[in-house]
């Protein structure tokens, strides 16, 4: 049975190398580490993972952000991503990186799962 963990990076990493890039992952612990999107050895996109038992946390930065957000309004990435639902991330600058944060995604919010996987193949597509 495969669990939800591997299900979601499984579909991160099909995200990555659907934009015909090579997906890296590393791993911190059981439950967290980074899956690296890569053209050749220059990283685009950092996608960081934490998963709990119901819900998990996706963060992304990286150049292809860097680029995103450059196109738009600093403060949201929506207008450039316009199928996105309102607000379903937070843009905010962590450790001097401008960072997407997806916080306390439930296992049982199928929608938010598929919003947040569109936007790292949207990213990864920078």
């Amino acid at each position: 049975m495969e669990n939800m963990q591997t299900r979601i990076l499984g579909k991160i990493e099909d995200a990555i190398t659907g934009a015909d890039l090579d997906a890296v992952k590393r791993g911190q612990w059981a439950n967290t580490g980074s899956v690296f999107a890569m053209n050749g050895l220059m990283t685009t996109l950092t996608v960081r993972y934490q998963f709990n038992d119901t819900y998990c946390t996706i963060e992304l930065y990286g150049p292809s952000v860097d680029y995103a957000a450059e196109q738009v309004d600093s403060v949201t990435l929506r207008p450039a991503i316009e199928d996105a639902p309102p607000y379903p991330y937070r843009l905010e600058k962590k450790g001097g990186k401008l960072m997407l944060s997806y916080h306390y995604l439930e296992y049982t919010e199928g929608a938010r799962l598929t919003d947040m996987v569109a936007m790292v193949e949207r990213l990864a597509s920078c």
